[in-house]
């Protein structure tokens, strides 16, 4: 079991947030969740194998979203959320690259992610 999937028994309510139990001490999932490293693979494949590869790449683990794509070379993306930079090299080359349609990839690492949820929490309380 990755530590992402974490069995219901375990997981706990905490201020709102769910929590998860890791190594026998529980973390918050907002902050397990920062310390995932997020990864965009683009994805070129062969015309006929485009619409076989979408499911099969949302079915890998650490791949959370995969999205058929139109302009230049990338044809897929496949957005991955993985706890190390191994996990990304393993994703990428013995899971995706191996798949029968994938012509290339290409995989960018973000170092800094924002969403509505966390500029949300930030100000939470201010202004109440």
């Amino acid at each position: 079991m990755s530590q992402v999937d974490v069995p219901r028994a375990d997981r706990r309510e905490t201020n709102g947030w769910p929590r998860r139990v890791k190594g026998g001490a529980d973390v918050a999932s907002r902050n397990y969740a920062c310390l995932m490293i997020t990864t965009f693979v683009l994805i070129g494949a062969e015309p006929d194998a485009i619409a076989e590869l979408a499911p099969s790449l949302a079915e890998i683990d650490g791949v959370r979203e995969a999205h058929s794509v139109a302009g230049g070379d990338t044809d897929l993306i496949a957005v991955l959320r993985v706890a190390t930079h191994q996990d990304i090299a393993t994703t990428v080359t013995e899971r995706i690259a191996k798949l029968p349609g994938v012509t290339s990839t290409a995989t960018m690492i973000a170092f800094r992610s924002y969403s509505d949820t966390q500029l949300e929490a930030g100000y939470e309380g201010f202004g109440d």
